[in-house]
């Protein structure tokens, strides 16, 4: 297998933490989680509520985003 098929084989989640008011949320802790509730991978939101998750196989996750004085998403 070449690395170009193999990097084809991966994706990419990326996103944006907002509060209710549509301002972004700095540190906010995201998570993904398998079908079977395993914690696949994590980030932390940047100052402009921004994310980034790579190395995901292609399927269907759960996405939770959490930060002490927010409920949790």
């Amino acid at each position: 297998m070449t690395a170009s098929a193999l990097l084809a084989a991966f994706t990419v989640l990326a996103g944006q933490v907002l509060d209710p008011a549509g301002g972004p949320v700095a540190d906010a802790r995201v998570s993904v989680r398998s079908g079977s509730l395993v914690q696949v991978a994590a980030a932390d939101s940047d100052a402009q509520g921004r994310f980034r998750i790579e190395g995901l196989q292609p399927g269907s996750y759960l996405l939770r985003a959490e930060k002490p004085g927010f409920a949790p998403h």
